[in-house]
């Protein structure tokens, strides 16, 4: 009986694991790709998975979060970006 148990162990973690993994890897794209655009002080067009499109003058870090400046009735204001709420990131 404990033999059983032994196999069975290793196959539930591993199928715990993978969604988990591959979250990782979205994040990490995502948050490659608005620190390539912080770098290059570059403008960017984002689409949320609402199919919001967003289109951001500027993009900085502030206590480790990703914002962005957008343009909204001739003033910029400041928008807290959340990476999870990110489907597409596209540099301008």
């Amino acid at each position: 009986m404990k033999s059983l148990e032994k196999i069975t162990k290793p196959h539930i973690l591993l199928f715990w694991s993978i969604p988990s993994i591959s979250m990782v890897e979205l994040y990490k794209v995502k948050s490659d790709k608005l620190k390539l655009a912080l770098n290059e002080a570059k403008s960017v067009q984002i689409i949320t998975h609402g199919n919001k499109i967003l289109v951001l003058k500027k993009i900085g870090i502030e206590a480790g979060k990703f914002f962005g400046l957008e343009t909204i009735n001739g003033t910029m204001k400041k928008m807290l970006l959340n990476i999870n709420h990110i489907k597409a990131i596209t540099i301008l």
